[in-house]
């Protein structure tokens, strides 16, 4: 029985196919196994940790899976009614009794806190193994000949999966761990630290006390109303302020961003820009501004067809680069794609959810521009935006802490008696404050906002 035992190993360590895993898996997985069989604080310890699927080997895979069962049920796992459960199940071909002879063989006595590291080590073991896994299904979709595109979107949607359950693990904590986290402790609640980035408008300031780490805010305009110009001024700002600021354009090239900028840094009109009448003068101030003011700390990037994954390294090597990134935008999601899904409305749903997802994990700030729907302007009545006109999915008002509403009636509407409506910023949704308008001045010709004096 123990040479068949053997050759089973043998079997399974030549399909994992990777050196460190072939010495590392099943002698982690035997330890782990062997702590079953010793007191309660071990089974606490290996079921708050480890997950059936972890194990390579079927039959430890199937006995765990009946002591995790009995554990989570409020009992305390009889082990010889797991393993006689685990017996009669098809992966089970060893007798039980050699089974846990040789399992009791592994026991070391170790203390917890290496139980739990083993457990941990087990874990990232069954991670290499899926990106194994994944790697040959992709090697394998080559070989028949599946167009890139698709590959890439099932590489994508791969490791999009692997990639949440990675990020998603050990994040349950208790208020005693929220404290010890904070570098200030209970005075997080007590006497918050002021770390909002300043907007470029002081009434949006005194709403929101600036931009907050975990944030996503969402810029939500129909096209020509300014959403762009709306966030490349909040990007700039706090780019000229020293915080490090990453903009993702799907719609703009980064040439053409940074002519927006010039315009309302340096105060050269669009037009003069646009038909090559700079004159000598203006030159000189834009050359200036290159020089000696432009912030080198904003970084752009206008790679089309972006996918949240692709987003996501992309801003992971930036960060292990350059490090800690403040603020990031995206010009706008709905060009934002993320393959497989059943339709629009669950592919800019996913979108969104994942957005937000990023910024809690880089603690950054994600600005999100977004396209309002066409149908908001045969409405009859009132033709100001609502949150319900965000386009394709009711995801991006949920997952956004802020949204702002652009409005500019004059794009929508003749003046009434002579009198021109003034531009309107609304805070539509505030996660942790209030909502509000601020009237405002949309200066084309410069790519910029301007609050209206009061």
């Amino acid at each position: 029985m123990q040479k068949d035992k053997n050759n089973v190993e043998a079997a399974i360590l030549e399909a994992l196919g990777d050196g460190s895993i072939k010495s590392k898996s099943l002698p982690c997985e035997r330890r782990i196994i062997a702590a079953c069989f010793q007191r309660k604080a071990e089974l606490e310890v290996i079921c708050s940790n480890v997950q059936p699927e972890y194990f390579s080997d079927p039959r430890h895979k199937t006995f765990f899976s009946y002591v995790a069962k009995t554990f989570f049920s409020g009992k305390i796992p009889d082990i010889d009614v797991c393993l006689s459960q685990a017996g009669r199940s098809q992966e089970f071909d060893i007798d039980p009794e050699d089974y846990a002879s040789g399992l009791r063989e592994a026991l070391d006595g170790g203390s917890e806190c290496e139980l739990e590291a083993i457990c941990h080590e087990l874990r990232n073991l069954y991670t290499v193994r899926r990106l194994l896994g994944f790697a040959k299904r992709i090697s394998s979709s080559i070989d028949d000949g599946t167009p890139s595109v698709e590959l890439i979107g099932q590489a994508e949607e791969s490791l999009r999966k692997i990639t949440v359950d990675v990020i998603t693990d050990d994040t349950l904590l208790n208020l005693d761990q929220i404290i010890a986290s904070s570098p200030i402790g209970v005075n997080e609640f007590l006497d918050p630290p002021r770390n909002g980035i300043p907007t470029p408008w002081p009434t949006i300031n005194d709403y929101t006390g600036g931009w907050k780490p975990g944030q996503m805010v969402t810029i939500g305009a129909r096209p020509g109303i300014g959403k762009s110009s709306f966030l490349c001024q909040a990007l700039y700002s706090a780019a000229a302020m020293g915080h490090f600021v990453v903009l993702f354009s799907l719609e703009m090239n980064a040439f053409d961003i940074w002519t927006r900028i010039f315009c309302d840094q340096v105060g050269v009109k669009s037009s003069d820009f646009m038909h090559r009448q700079l004159s000598s003068q203006e030159k000189d101030r834009i050359q200036d501004f290159i020089k000696n003011a432009a912030p080198r700390s904003l970084l752009i990037s206008d790679k089309g067809g972006r996918t949240p994954l692709s987003m996501r390294s992309e801003l992971a090597r930036i960060q292990a680069k350059y490090g800690k990134i403040a603020m990031v935008g995206v010009d706008y999601i709905q060009l934002m794609t993320n393959p497989g899904k059943k339709n629009r409305v669950e592919e800019i749903g996913s979108i969104s959810t994942f957005l937000k997802r990023t910024s809690m994990d880089f603690d950054t700030r994600m600005l999100v521009a977004a396209q309002l729907n066409r149908l908001m302007d045969n409405r009859p009545g009132d033709d100001k935006p609502k949150l319900s006109d965000l386009k394709d999915s009711g995801s991006i008002e949920q997952d956004s802490d802020i949204v702002f509403l652009l409005h500019r009636p004059g794009m929508t509407k003749k003046p009434k008696d002579g009198i021109v409506l003034p531009d309107e910023v609304m805070i539509a949704k505030q996660r942790r404050g209030r909502v509000g308008m601020i009237p405002m001045d949309y200066q084309g010709e410069y790519y910029r906002f301007v609050e209206r004096a009061k």
